[in-house]
Order: C-alpha cells, then structure tokens, then sequence
C-alpha cells in the first residue's frame, strides 16, 4: 500500500511524483490500522460536508 504523509496539502494525483508517498508493505491478509486523520480525542477529522479527510492512498 502507498499513501501520502500528509492530507492537508493539495495534491494532483497525475503529477505527484512517487517520492512523495510512504510504502507500507502488508503481509498477506493483514489490514492497515486508520488512514484517515484523526484528532486528539483520536476521532477522525471531518470536513465541513462530514465526510473523512483521507491522504491520497
């Protein structure tokens, strides 16, 4: 899996350039822990429409 650090920067996914995503290798049937961003209550942050601010994954 490969996803951006950060989710509050604008990013173009035609023109962002591999360098700037982290590889996370997951062995077989294995699941990622929360992609989205989280607060310090470790609530996900919603936008002004509720939904989840996701990075580009």
């Amino acid at each position: 899996m490969h996803y951006l650090n950060s989710s509050k920067e604008v990013y173009n996914p035609l023109t962002t350039p591999d360098s700037a995503f982290e590889q996370l290798v997951l062995p077989t049937f294995y699941e990622h822990g929360p992609l989205w961003d989280i607060d310090a209550q470790n609530k996900p942050v919603l936008r002004n429409d509720s939904t989840v601010v996701y990075p580009w994954h």
